[in-house]
């Protein structure tokens, strides 16, 4: 009988310790926070033949090469937005024609971020289309 128990007693604490195992694992979220170090100076913004830059010069933020003034508070947003991207998981790792169209990825209709520090690109997201039935976009 005593050898009964402690066979029970080592098999509860064996399964606890798997289903312990289990529950750590599973319940990690597929959310991912993607921040940068790197403060941002410029963005180039492009959509097909379209070209926009933005640049900062001393802690104001300034419109295509002219240096037209811009809306400091809608940049800053823009480069909050791409300094921290919310990653909700892989859609697909294939580099194919195919895969890339799906998405929106691959045609005239891709927008082009390209966040810089000091001339040198420190980020460079590609913007497709938006997801099916969410408020996600690829």
């Amino acid at each position: 009988m005593k050898t009964r128990k402690t066979v029970l007693v080592i098999s509860i604490a064996v399964l606890a310790i798997i289903y312990a195992v289990q529950l750590a694992v599973t319940s990690r979220s597929p959310v991912k926070t993607l921040r940068l170090k790197d403060k941002i100076d410029s963005l180039t913004i492009e959509n097909g033949e379209e070209k926009i830059l933005l640049s900062l010069d001393g802690g104001l933020w300034y419109l295509g090469e002219e240096k037209i003034a811009a809306e400091d508070s809608k940049v800053i947003e823009l480069v909050d937005a791409i300094s921290s991207i919310k990653s909700l998981g892989i859609v697909s790792r294939s580099t194919a024609e195919a895969e890339l169209e799906r998405y929106g990825l691959a045609d005239v209709t891709t927008m082009t971020v390209t966040a810089q520090k000091n001339g040198k690109p420190v980020r460079t997201p590609k913007i497709g289309k938006n997801a099916s039935g969410s408020a996600s976009t690829y």
